[in-house]
């Protein structure tokens, strides 16, 4: 149980998730503060750019983007 963990902080604290996190949070500070933009517009918009990116990074932008959004 401990070895997944570790294995999952690993991948979390890479540098690359960790700017593409700030992306998202600052993507959803912008996109909640725009009147009548709500978080599945958001989402929708931002969809095409996580095809191209690896599954744990996509998951954790979008986590990180619509966390800021519901706020």
């Amino acid at each position: 149980m401990a070895d997944f963990f570790l294995q999952a902080l690993g991948q979390v604290s890479s540098p690359s998730v960790l700017l593409l996190i700030l992306v998202g949070v600052l993507f959803g500070i912008i996109g909640g503060s725009i009147p009548g933009f709500t978080v599945t517009m958001a989402i929708l918009v931002v969809f095409p750019f996580t095809f191209a990116m690896d599954p744990v990074v996509t998951i954790q932008h979008r986590l990180a983007e619509s966390g800021l959004l519901a706020a």
